[in-house]
């Protein structure tokens, strides 16, 4: 409902009578991020830990304060989705500097692309359990770096496709007939509130009807089967069946590397293309993921990111209105305008 100020007032009743239940506090925790108030935000999303289900392991070792390591070896382990992975790796080159030896723990599907990373460390499945003396949840690291805001990666491009995937993507693709842009509407319906971030793909129909305009479909999975019920799917490249088959994203970055821009619900997409150094345009819902704030129209974690926000509940029909008046501008200007 946007109340803020009431919200935070309820939580904070919430938390001084029952202080030790984690719904409070992580709710608590998300509106202190959402509205930018990151060091009592983060302190609060510690909480996280004590939810019941929530997509983190528990390991025995003694969670890491951001002391000096002096020799020891810290275990980072990813939680959550891929988007999560893909967006908070940027802090793993920047243990380096805590003395100690560093092992990172990921999605095992994800580990192929997440190697390109520049200055990864050793990387091993999620279910493993190599030798090590503390441990801390991937998210949790934000805590220990500038001051606990958003921190911008070193390279606009911190992971990097396989160049012969890319190769192979351009013979897919052919030639460009126009401004080529990547498109995804849908994130994965296990997340419990995907309905509220994902749209139809007949939303996108105002930019395929946009004269030099080449749309590309990154929509693999739940969501890919609307293609068939759309009149315009003539206006629509779809990738091969085998896309991603060996690794999550890997052909997928390849053929972002071929694209100009990539539009896209608030999905995992999102976070590949701008990793990748690829500019994006992220339709967002009226009250979104914490991470993208509540106002901007740009993103404090990816400097090439424009961010377009629903102005009241539901309506897509607007957000893809206002996103399909600056791709017709940038075809005009010749591909030059933001």
């Amino acid at each position: 409902m946007g109340k803020f100020d009431a919200a935070a007032e309820r939580f904070a009743k919430a938390v001084a009578v029952s202080p030790d239940v984690p719904e409070a506090h992580w709710n608590m925790a998300l509106m202190q991020l959402a509205l930018g108030r990151y060091e009592e935000g983060w302190r609060e999303y510690e909480w996280r830990s004590r939810l019941p289900g929530f997509a983190m392991q528990t390991l025995d070792r003694p969670q890491w304060q951001g002391e000096p390591l002096n020799g020891r070896t810290l275990l980072v382990h990813a939680e959550q989705g891929l988007g999560d992975t893909v967006q908070f790796c940027r802090y793993l080159p920047k243990l380096a500097s805590f003395g100690g030896e560093m092992i990172f723990a990921c999605q095992d599907r994800l580990i192929p692309l997440i190697e390109t990373l520049d200055g990864a460390p050793e990387i091993v499945p999620l279910s493993a359990r190599p030798k090590h003396d503390v441990q801390t949840p991937l998210l949790s690291l934000t805590r220990f770096f500038n001051g606990g805001l958003p921190l911008l990666p070193d390279r606009d491009a911190y992971l990097s496709p396989e160049r012969p995937r890319v190769a192979a993507a351009a013979r897919i693709l052919g030639p460009a007939r126009g401004l080529r842009v990547g498109i995804a509407w849908q994130g994965s319906d296990a997340y419990r509130h995907d309905a509220r971030r994902s749209m139809p793909l007949a939303c996108y129909e105002l930019l395929a009807r946009i004269d030099g305009v080449e749309l590309i479909s990154l929509q693999h999975g739940p969501g890919a089967e609307q293609i068939a019920n759309i009149g315009w799917s003539d206006r629509l490249t779809v990738l091969p069946e085998e896309t991603d088959a060996d690794g999550a994203f890997l052909d997928t970055a390849a053929v972002m590397a071929n694209l100009d821009l990539v539009v896209t619900s608030d999905t995992s997409v999102a976070h590949v293309a701008a990793a990748v150094g690829l500019p994006v345009t992220v339709a967002l819902c009226h009250q979104p993921d914490w991470r993208w704030g509540l106002t901007s129209k740009t993103s404090p974690w990816y400097p090439a990111m424009r961010l377009v926000r629903q102005q009241k509940a539901h309506d897509w029909p607007g957000v893809f209105a206002t996103i399909a008046r600056g791709l017709a501008e940038r075809t005009r200007r010749g591909g030059d305008a933001a």
